[in-house]
């Protein structure tokens, strides 16, 4: 009587939550995309996401996990805009990831 059912459905405190906007997030609210164009994957910037992310990208999201990072409710566009452009900040640093990424793409490897 003083044991919980932990079944495959329940959560420990330990158990850890993978950040999946692919599923959970994007399905329920518009998404936007503040980093740079992408050329290679077709991913333009400020593109808005509605239901998830294209199939052609998720593969793109595994490899390069900061091309997640700015994509944001279109309620914090504003915000993701400017942390983009401001240097020493996380959205700056993953901006120059994703032009990292486009030009490894734009190379082949």
């Amino acid at each position: 009587m003083g044991t919980k059912n932990k079944g495959p459905n329940k959560k420990t405190p330990g158990d850890k939550q993978i950040n999946t906007p692919l599923k959970t997030k994007a399905a329920k609210q518009r998404i936007i995309y503040c980093g740079p164009n992408v050329p290679g994957i077709g991913l333009q910037q400020f593109m808005v996401f509605k239901g998830g992310y294209p199939e052609h990208l998720k593969k793109h999201l595994q490899a390069c996990p900061a091309i997640q990072e700015l994509c944001v409710p279109v309620s914090n566009f504003a915000k993701g805009k400017k942390g983009v452009i401001v240097p020493g900040t996380a959205a700056n640093q993953y901006y120059q990831e994703i032009l990292r990424y486009s030009a490894e793409l734009k190379e082949g490897k």
